[in-house]
């Protein structure tokens, strides 16, 4: 008979029992890999900078003339948003719809006292139904309307939650994700306010702060595309997202300032960029936007750069309008929806913009020039890149 000693048993058993939790915490390992946030990398943004739309090739490109009644002319387009061919835009402390034609439609809400109306329109959101919230940030309350302008409901959160409320998007569970503007000390960039309760939640900030002023870091520094919300943080060369989607990193040989040095900047402005033109610093970006091929991301008005996600490479571009070009230059962009990247342009910039050959968009331009005159408003211009 073979005999066993205790140690032995104990050894046996230790080596089932060992298997035995490597088997059964198998899945949870896997699913911790699947689950950790991984980054992309993107090359080519160091290339030499190309002119404003210079070889990009364009699938389709639209301009929509604005209606230019009195109660429709924009002054300062702040944000836009497109949702079932209707265009919302936020311009003077009103929300104006326009449709997919240009012809003026209604205001969103109005401004006063009442449980109905607003005192000030930090931003705005439109939603999966296609209803569109208001972010009063001075009454501190959500009001959210039809597409048709119906008033649904209004909710007030606690004190200073949307005071420095910039832009916004709700994601397909019903939170909400908050790009604030910078203001002395306050550091957070970005919050989440959680469906129910409305509580607020830090997601990101910076150790920069400003010399008692209100800074904002883009336009439109957090972006929505297929239910995912994408955002940038000032001089940072990553791209985040609010789920677990990969970090993209951009990849440059430019020195990358680390914490230690934005927490020296305690007067930020958008003149710090320009304080940092020459000295071989990554200036990161101020906005973006995204479609489910492209990401565009801006650098103030100095440029900006466009990445092909699917070859993980990226071009920078010049962000300036000049005479001529051999196709139509990106101007102004506000939003993207769908395939498309959406701007704004004033009608003086678009008289002034010259396009080589006779395609279809440069005789749209020429039409658009011979009616342009002292009472025209902006013109929506659609663009739509082909994918290589």
């Amino acid at each position: 008979m073979k005999k066993y000693s205790f140690l032995s048993v104990l050894e046996a058993s230790s080596i089932r029992t060992f298997t035995f939790l490597i088997l059964a915490g198998l899945p949870f390992l896997l699913f911790s890999c699947a689950s950790t946030n991984l980054t992309e990398n993107i090359t080519g943004y160091d290339n030499d900078m190309a002119y404003n739309g210079g070889g990009i090739s364009w699938e389709e490109t639209k301009i929509v003339p604005l209606e230019s009644k009195p109660e429709c002319m924009l002054t300062a387009p702040q944000k836009l948003e497109m949702a079932d061919s209707l265009f919302y835009i936020l311009d003077n402390n009103r929300v104006l719809q326009f449709d997919k034609s240009g012809k003026y439609i209604r205001q969103i809400g109005q401004k006063g006292h009442g449980r109905q109306e607003y005192l000030n329109v930090g931003t705005f959101y439109t939603d999966a139904d296609r209803n569109i919230t208001l972010i009063d940030t001075y009454k501190n309350a959500l009001l959210q309307y039809h597409s048709d302008g119906t008033f649904i409901e209004s909710r007030t959160l606690q004190d200073g939650i949307l005071q420095n409320a910039q832009c916004a998007y709700i994601d397909k569970g019903g939170d909400i994700y908050m790009y604030n503007y910078l203001y002395d000390d306050s550091h957070t960039l970005i919050d989440r306010i959680k469906k129910g309760d409305m509580g607020k939640t830090e997601v990101a900030s910076t150790p920069m702060k400003t010399n008692n002023s209100k800074e904002k870091i883009g336009t439109h520094p957090i972006s929505i595309c297929d239910n995912k919300i994408k955002y940038i943080l000032p001089f940072d060369n990553k791209i985040y997202s609010t789920d677990d989607s990969p970090v993209i990193e951009i990849e440059t040989k430019q020195k990358i300032m680390n914490d230690a040095e934005l927490s020296e900047i305690d007067d930020y402005s958008i003149m710090t960029y320009s304080n940092h033109l020459n000295d071989n610093t990554f200036l990161g970006f101020t906005d973006i936007f995204e479609t489910p091929r492209f990401i565009m991301l801006g650098c103030s008005n100095l440029y900006y750069t466009i990445v092909d996600k699917k070859l993980n490479q990226c071009q920078r571009y010049s962000y300036s309008v000049g005479d001529e070009y051999k196709s139509l230059p990106l101007y102004n962009i506000l939003s993207s929806s769908e395939d498309w990247l959406i701007g704004v342009i004033h009608p003086n910039t678009l008289y002034d913009i010259k396009i080589q050959g006779d395609d279809k968009i440069a005789q749209a331009i020429t039409t658009y020039k011979k009616s342009i005159d002292g009472s025209s408003n902006y013109y929506i211009v659609m663009y739509k890149i082909k994918a290589e």
